[in-house]
């Protein structure tokens, strides 16, 4: 992990310094099985960008299954039938978190996902 995420770190760095031009918003998303790490990975993130990158803004975005706990366990009860209908709504719930989030300073606005 600890390779893979200087790796990820450079890759956000020199973004950062030679690509990124002010566009308002910048996503990182981390996706993968239930318990390979994505949350761990994530605040890594936020932790080097918070200290790092200071005048970005971070949001977390999360995939929360406490929100639609009838819907998870019937995913995990038949993932090939429920696999599609799950996965539209952690899309519809994560694209909702992000509408909710605000802005108030203007910042450069950077949210990841966990």
């Amino acid at each position: 992990m600890d390779c893979l995420f200087r790796d990820i770190k450079n890759k956000i760095h020199q973004y950062f310094q030679t690509t990124y031009k002010g566009s308002n918003v910048f996503v990182i998303a981390c996706d993968g099985n239930i318990g390979a790490g994505k949350s761990t990975l994530c605040r890594h993130l936020k932790n080097y960008i918070i200290d790092e990158l200071n005048d970005i803004l971070v949001c977390h975005i999360e995939e929360n299954v406490d929100k639609n706990t009838e819907l998870f366990e019937k995913y995990l009860s038949n993932q090939r039938e429920y696999g599609l209908e799950f996965q539209k709504w952690i899309i519809r719930d994560k694209i909702q978190q992000f509408l909710d989030k605000e802005n108030p300073e203007n910042k450069k606005h950077c949210c990841y996902y966990g």
